[in-house]
């Protein structure tokens, strides 16, 4: 969490106060980063240009080329002349934010595009099984997200970051919604089969989008038959399946747990040797889960 004067320096903490990788190890971050006047000026001194919210690489090596690298470059630099090589709007933009102003306005309630869950491991998955077995457990984190807002999502993806940072994504939009954990994995453990696992992989999330209301989803059985190894389409109608066939398992449980907690009743997929494990957004560990579940 980062808190500061302006979204400008609130960005800047919130990257600040996470978790990151130094040296080739992983290092915890402060979890909350207070931007006091002082660590605003050494801030605009110190950064470099790449660490200003829409410098991507492009633009950066643009400024690069300009003999701008640092925050403190582009505060002399004329905005006249930084607009003939990026544009008026991000020319002024730049200077602004060298200037540790920004203008945005914090919007408390935007509409949710997106929701999902992803988690750092303590100690890297090296085998498909041990991903496949967190896209289980991210799937059910994300349907109950889902069910609390009453909603389905047509559009599953996945992202893996490997440990030398690298980072791989892939989606699937279905043709229908899913709110149902074992319809979200069936999608979710498919689209990690498409990726080369050839590294160890860091961190794994699962992020759900296209929404429909619940109420309003064109969800039906199908017959039609699906040739063997279109793994996309054996994927699309093995969710389609589970989220028609589990419906109504799937309201009694959140029924249950609405009346006598969330620990209640569970499924088998979240009983482990310690008891019955039901884990929320974020996980119950800052760096994800410092094992994997046994049944």
């Amino acid at each position: 969490m980062g808190l500061g004067r302006n979204k400008l320096f609130a960005k800047l903490a919130s990257k600040q106060s996470k978790p990151r990788v130094v040296d080739g190890a992983l290092r915890e971050g402060p979890g909350v980063v207070w931007v006091s006047p002082d660590l605003e000026r050494r801030w605009l001194d110190e950064l470099p240009v790449r660490a200003l919210w829409g410098v991507g690489p492009q633009t950066a090596a643009k400024l690069h080329q300009l003999g701008l690298r640092w925050v403190r470059d582009l505060a002399k630099v004329d905005e006249a002349t930084l607009a003939q090589h990026l544009g008026s709007a991000m020319a002024a933009t730049l200077v602004a934010y060298a200037r540790g102003e920004d203008e945005r306005q914090v919007v408390a309630n935007r509409e949710l595009k997106s929701l999902g869950h992803d988690e750092t491991f303590a100690v890297s998955l090296v085998t498909l099984e041990e991903v496949l077995d967190q896209c289980r457990h991210h799937s059910g984190i994300v349907a109950r997200a889902l069910r609390g807002q009453s909603r389905v999502a047509r559009t599953i993806s996945v992202v893996l970051r490997f440990d030398d940072l690298q980072s791989i994504s892939r989606s699937q939009t279905l043709p229908f919604g899913v709110d149902d954990e074992s319809a979200l994995c069936a999608v979710a453990q498919a689209l990690v089969r498409s990726v080369d696992l050839n590294r160890p992989v860091r961190l794994l999330g699962l992020y759900a989008s296209s929404f429909l209301d619940r109420d309003h989803n064109p969800v039906q059985l199908s017959f039609e038959v699906v040739a063997r190894g279109d793994e996309k389409r054996e994927a699309q109608e093995r969710s389609r399946e589970r989220q028609v066939s589990s419906a109504s398992l799937r309201d009694a449980l959140d029924d249950i747990r609405r009346r006598y907690g969330e620990q209640s009743v569970g499924v088998a997929a979240e009983l482990t040797r310690g008891g019955l494990r039901v884990e929320r957004q974020r996980g119950s560990h800052a760096f994800g889960p410092e094992e994997t579940p046994q049944d």
